[in-house]
């Protein structure tokens, strides 16, 4: 169903792929990521058009984008677990997260998914996944875990995340509901052909074994 609707082939819809890295494409994915949120009612509409967080300015963030020409239709950002901040989800999920944290993981959480109506039913929110995995697996993270809205957990289960915790608020000032899902990625390896868990094997092929950002992510940092 999933691949019908355009996810999972690739098609980008003539949108490029890249990292943004200078200062004009950071505040045009943050730009992009504002007007989404807010027009989802997952925001509250601030003067400046974008969506700044403590983490938007911290240098370990490596967010990545889909390009039409100087427009940005797609989005999403990665973040490492630090002492000083945390994660963003922290503030709704500690009591999972520190879970995870005391089992020694070095985690990383996924923020900042958005993608223009123009190019929802395409490859890009699948090929924007599959950049912040391959960035998670170079980097040598443990866990990425990610604050989602339940409607998106078949999309993500298929790619084989799993669910941490059940529904929340989100936010203090909208009633924004998500859950809490993570992708262990300590034993990302390719997938084995005998495994009966077909998410799992079909997760596995599409973000590790045939990710084709594998080989630029490292170029890119």
């Amino acid at each position: 169903l999933l691949q019908r609707k355009g996810f999972f082939n690739g098609d980008t819809k003539g949108a490029a792929i890249q990292r943004a890295c200078t200062s004009t494409n950071l505040m045009r994915a943050y730009n992009l990521v504002h007007h989404v949120y807010v027009d989802s009612g997952y925001i509250l509409p601030h003067q400046s058009g974008m969506r700044i967080r403590v983490f938007e300015a911290l240098e370990e963030m490596a967010t990545f984008t889909a390009n039409i020409g100087r427009h940005v239709v797609g989005c999403t950002s990665l973040i490492t677990d630090s002492p000083d901040v945390g994660l963003p989800s922290d503030a709704t999920f500690w009591r999972e997260i520190n879970a995870l944290r005391d089992t020694g993981a070095h985690l990383s959480e996924a923020t900042n998914q958005a993608v223009a109506p123009s190019h929802r039913n395409s490859g890009v929110a699948t090929e924007l996944v599959r950049c912040i995995v391959a960035q998670a697996v170079s980097q040598g993270y443990d866990e990425m875990i990610a604050a989602a809205s339940p409607s998106h957990n078949n999309f993500y289960e298929a790619l084989g995340f799993r669910k941490l915790a059940d529904v929340r608020r989100y936010s203090k000032t909208v009633d924004d509901q998500v859950i809490l899902i993570s992708l262990n990625l300590k034993e990302f390896k390719p997938a084995d052909e005998n495994s009966q868990d077909h998410n799992e094997a079909f997760g596995k092929q599409f973000l590790y074994t045939d990710n084709p950002y594998n080989s630029f992510v490292k170029g890119w940092d």
